[in-house]
């Protein structure tokens, strides 16, 4: 289920949004209830997918639950896309503060596991968000 999981963040950076929300629905109904990355992955894949769709409300929730489900996890790199996630949902709906400041904690996130490319992609899309 993780791996339905990538294949849905792969086609959702490809702009194929419903192969894309497809994935996700086979991620959701094979993730067991412990996998974290499964489980927070699918969620936010599909919180980034509602938010291309206006649908503001629910792709903060599910981006948010992913956040929650990502704290359980030692996963630095986990937590950190978790976050960037939230951030580009939030940025998608035109909450740019609040974008703002789930970005930086992703950086500082990939900067403890020192994920230099991580940092550059996120440092990037902040980048982005200023120039709005």
């Amino acid at each position: 289920s993780s791996r339905t999981g990538d294949l849905a963040d792969v086609l959702y950076a490809q702009g194929r949004l419903d192969e894309a929300e497809d994935w996700t629905k086979v991620a959701e109904a094979h993730a067991a209830t412990d996998d974290v990355g499964a489980q927070l992955l699918w969620r936010s894949v599909r919180a980034k997918i509602r938010a291309r769709t206006s649908a503001f409300e629910e792709a903060c929730e599910l981006a948010l639950m992913a956040v929650g489900i990502s704290e359980s996890s030692d996963g630095v790199n986990r937590r950190a896309k978790a976050r960037r996630d939230l951030g580009e949902v939030l940025r998608l709906a035109g909450r740019h503060e609040q974008s703002t400041a789930a970005f930086a904690q992703a950086v500082e996130l990939y900067r403890q596991k020192d994920n230099r490319v991580e940092v550059d992609r996120t440092l990037a899309l902040c980048e982005e968000l200023a120039a709005v």
